[in-house]
């Protein structure tokens, strides 16, 4: 029958993991979101000079100023979007690393040590990744927040020139 200890150590090792899964899963979220925002604003960048074209076919040959400080700050907008989205999925720093050896170090002084040093380990990864996400997800936000602005300032100069 196993003893209450060890009970109580598989409980904490089954909790501490599935916070590890759920920390690397949200990263990988937050990643991909990051790329879909670039994706995005690529694709509205060449709609701005869809646009252009779209202009110049309709033989209109002198924009009026409004339009084109518009569509001048929808593209500074657009391209600032893919810019900081970039950020999100930029390499960071693993600072858990070096706590290996620690771990390493103590696996022959005592199991008991050991686990307690890998469980040290794992708290340090899990508070890494809460840490790396909260700044990806802002830095994110940030970057939905200047697509919307472009998009808002895209849409704006298309009914000045069409109206």
């Amino acid at each position: 029958m196993p003893q209450p200890e060890h009970k109580a150590r598989e409980a904490l090792d089954s909790v501490i993991e599935n916070e590890l899964q759920q920390a690397r899963d949200r990263a990988a979220s937050l990643e991909q979101r990051a790329l879909a925002v670039v994706t995005t604003s690529g694709v509205l960048v060449s709609l701005v000079f869809g646009f252009g074209t779209l202009i110049k076919g309709k033989q209109i040959t002198v924009l009026p100023e409004a339009p084109k400080i518009l569509l001048v700050f929808a593209l500074i907008s657009l391209v600032a979007t893919a810019t900081i989205a970039l950020f999100t999925i930029m390499p960071r720093n693993y600072s858990v690393e070096s706590y290996w050896e620690k771990v390493l170090g103590s696996w022959i002084a005592s199991p008991s040590e050991t686990w307690e040093s890998i469980t040290q380990l794992h708290l340090n990864e899990i508070h890494h990744w809460l840490t790396t996400n909260t700044k990806k997800a802002a830095i994110l936000l940030a970057a939905i927040v200047a697509e919307c602005i472009g998009i808002s300032l895209l849409a704006i100069s298309m009914l000045v020139v069409i109206a």
